[in-house]
């Protein structure tokens, strides 16, 4: 190896780690110690390494202040050497760019960027095939690591099984639950908690004098989550479960994803044959489109039936403002960059480190809907 090339992975070690020393450099790069010793020397006349004995650490003027809480809650520290010489390549693969995920996306690209991290994007539009295709093609790219949020929420597909149980680079998962089986591979993984966010809104309906309690959640990934979280609130609360099933078929689900008032149209007519009077609606523009449906139709809003919309992207802009469970999007791309930045690290330093699941709670969102007041409860 050339001496800018040892002089290049030196430097990056050093940024991973911290301190390098000058046996394990020797090892790793396959040269003397004596070449090593040299190139340290080499980079602390250049002020990019500070020598100690037996190997190099950080020079005093690049050493880092108490990170910012927000980085250092997620083990980020700001990037402090040449911007032309990332800290690591990560890639971040999503079903898609916009809506839910690009507040994901920029979280992500924010942490990157505090670190001195490339990110590298990538958008499946929810196409197994060519996301199991673009895992493979960003490894080849160089991504140290991969954080991963598979189109289909089950992970014991065979061909995803596979992928995970054998990948190009190590995964973390984004917005999904590992399978719970014996073959299930160890992964890192950061997730919503939408079960307890459900459960949040279920208890805030109830706490509006609502008894006649349904969800109303189109057919995603989301969707059994928050059906978990409601059948828990429905039970603890002793209220009897309200089953407003449309039975739609998978053309329909396709057809009716891009008309949130077709949807909100026909489930409604269900719900009022039921009494229903309080709603959790998934996502937060069927919230949107039932709200005004429902006063087109007489109805008052929240006095006849309240709503409590999943996701706050519009919710806020109704014409009847609305409550509304918020998942913590931002953080939680930010998260997990950081994962995939402690796996990194662990790799780099030859030390084993626990598989993480980290899990975020969202945030319910109560807005009084004569003065538009906004209250955030954890």
């Amino acid at each position: 190896m050339f001496k800018d090339a040892r002089h290049a992975v030196i430097l990056r070690q050093l940024r991973l780690r911290g301190t390098v020393t000058t046996d394990q450099l020797a090892d790793e790069l396959g040269v003397s110690v004596i070449s090593i010793r040299r190139d340290l020397r080499d980079l602390e006349q250049q002020g990019q390494l500070r020598r100690v004995h037996g190997g190099a650490t950080v020079p005093r003027r690049i050493v880092r202040e108490e990170s910012p809480l927000e980085t250092a809650a997620i083990g980020l520290n700001p990037a402090s050497s040449r911007p032309d010489a990332p800290l690591a390549v990560i890639g971040l693969i999503v079903p898609g760019s916009e809506y839910y995920f690009g507040d994901i996306i920029k979280g992500a690209a924010h942490a990157a960027k505090i670190a001195g991290i490339r990110l590298i994007l990538g958008v499946t539009h929810y196409s197994t095939e060519k996301e199991l295709g673009m895992v493979r093609h960003l490894a080849e790219l160089g991504a140290e690591a991969i954080i991963f949020t598979p189109s289909n929420h089950d992970l014991t597909v065979p061909a995803v099984h596979a992928l995970l149980t054998d990948p190009p680079a190590p995964i973390v998962l984004m917005e999904r639950r590992n399978a719970r089986t014996a073959d299930a591979p160890a992964l890192d993984s950061v997730r919503t908690d939408h079960a307890l966010g459900a459960e949040l809104a279920v208890r805030h309906l109830h706490s509006m004098g609502k008894r006649r309690i349904a969800l109303m959640a189109f057919p995603n990934a989301t969707a059994p989550h928050l059906q978990e979280g409601y059948a828990a609130a429905i039970a603890d609360l002793g209220l009897e479960p309200v089953e407003v099933d449309l039975q739609l078929s998978e053309k329909q689900v396709g057809e009716w994803a891009a008309d949130p008032d077709r949807f909100a149209g026909a489930y409604l007519d269900l719900a009022e044959e039921q009494g229903v009077d309080g709603l959790l609606v998934n996502p937060d523009m069927h919230a949107v489109s039932l709200a005004r449906l429902l006063v087109s139709r007489g109805r008052e809003v929240p006095g006849d039936v309240a709503l409590v919309a999943y996701d706050d992207v519009i919710a806020e802009l109704c014409e009847v403002p609305m409550s509304a469970v918020a998942p913590a999007k931002f953080d939680l791309g930010a998260n997990a960059v950081g994962l995939a930045l402690q796996r990194i690290k662990a790799l780099a330093e030859g030390r084993a480190l626990a598989t993480v699941h980290s899990t975020l709670v969202p945030k319910l969102n109560v807005r009084d809907v004569h003065e538009g007041a906004l209250i955030t409860l954890a």
